[in-house]
């Protein structure tokens, strides 16, 4: 646009140079071109600047921003990993008592409504899955889903948990600031089985 400009001015000052006689009125029109062409060069430079300008500061937040990134997927791998190798089963649950994490021993402790567990599965419906398949009846008359439910909600003291299979856990729950809820288990099948040995030597 700025090249046009130019040769529109050249063209039309070249027309007047042409049809007029007088010098003084020559070098008139040729200082205002030579500033007409001054001022075209700075404003285009000026131009040229804040594009690179703003160029630099696109690519730099582009970076930035992908940096951050990286930054947050390498950190959220680490605790995936971490998560995965402690020696307990893991579980968190958001604020809705739905699962968002949880490692491959919360899953193995849970056989039984393995097939279940996955982000955004309710709570509760884990619990209803094993109270079916571990054929649990009423506690004292109350049921024992709103028990489990209640446990956990109100963040008791730690309890143990008898599976199917013969397992033994001891269940903690915390609340997370959030309002959600994380818990670990621990197997402590052979913990149990000593004291039922010990209980009958006794």
């Amino acid at each position: 646009a700025i090249v046009l400009v130019q040769l529109d001015a050249f063209e039309w000052l070249q027309a007047i140079f042409e049809d007029n006689e007088n010098a003084e009125l020559d070098n008139v029109f040729l200082s205002a071109w030579i500033l007409a062409l001054s001022l075209l060069w700075f404003l285009w430079r000026r131009w040229r600047y804040r594009a690179s300008q703003s160029s630099t500061k696109l690519l730099s937040e582009i970076k930035r921003r992908e940096q951050a990134e990286y930054a947050a997927k390498m950190s959220e791998a680490r605790l995936r990993d971490a998560i995965e190798n402690i020696p307990v089963a893991f579980v968190l649950r958001d604020a809705d008592d739905r699962v968002v994490l949880f490692n491959k021993r919360y899953r193995e402790w849970n056989a039984d409504v393995a097939h279940l567990i996955k982000p955004g599965v309710k709570f509760e419906i884990l619990l209803h899955a094993a109270k079916h398949r571990r054929k649990i009846e009423a506690v004292e008359g109350e049921d024992w889903v709103k028990l489990r439910l209640a446990k956990s909600h109100e963040i008791s003291e730690p309890f143990e948990e008898l599976h199917s299979n013969g397992r033994w856990l001891r269940v903690e729950e915390r609340r997370t600031n959030d309002g959600g809820y994380v818990g670990v288990r621990t197997d402590i099948t052979e913990l149990k089985q000593s004291q039922n040995l010990r209980y009958d030597a006794i």
